[in-house]
């Protein structure tokens, strides 16, 4: 029969089960553990994560949706004219 110790988990063992990148933040910001799903998703390694303010993955967000969108915009040929529309 198992007893509770050894049923135990550590709380990172629980963090990592999750399917969602985490990270533990304090109330500064700073990155004081970070799962493999959040290093994987955004191709950080935990070293590179870890004591890092989550400001840093906000902006890198930010300026990838940005590219996307620049890289995004297409001209638009309209129907019975010569001009273009911008997208």
């Amino acid at each position: 029969m198992s007893t509770p110790e050894d049923l135990s988990i550590s709380w990172q063992d629980l963090l990592e089960a999750l399917p969602d990148g985490t990270a533990l933040i304090d109330v500064h910001g700073v990155m004081h553990y970070a799962n493999a799903e959040l290093a994987y998703l955004t191709g950080y390694t935990h070293d590179e994560l870890v004591g890092q303010n989550v400001q840093m993955l906000i902006l890198r967000f930010c300026v990838r949706w940005r590219e996307r969108r620049d890289d995004s915009t297409r001209k638009i040929q309209t129907p019975g004219s010569s001009g273009t529309i911008e997208n």
